[in-house]
């Protein structure tokens, strides 16, 4: 459901709750995160194993497969969020 609207258009609480113009307000602004989430995905390096140690810190296997898993998990998780918000 697509509505127009007006420039500068903030929700406010004298408002009926989730009306059309706060909805679309909201689409709108849930659209743009995941517009700058992609931006953001798109623009990170593909990541090699080594990475982790070229970075200063030498980390011992078990650190570095963590950090190495909270990455792939944090990416995993973006996109994931990306594929939710399409389903709006």
């Amino acid at each position: 459901m697509a509505f127009d609207l007006p420039p500068g258009y903030q929700p406010s609480a004298d408002e009926e709750f989730m009306n059309p113009k706060q909805v679309e307000y909201f689409r709108q602004r849930l659209e743009e995160a995941r517009t700058d989430l992609r931006r953001e995905l798109d623009a990170m390096p593909p990541r090699d194993a080594d990475d982790l140690g070229r970075e200063g810190i030498r980390l011992t296997k078990p650190v570095r497969t963590r950090s190495e898993n909270l990455t792939s998990k944090t990416a995993s998780g973006s996109r994931c969020c990306c594929g939710k918000l399409n389903e709006l």
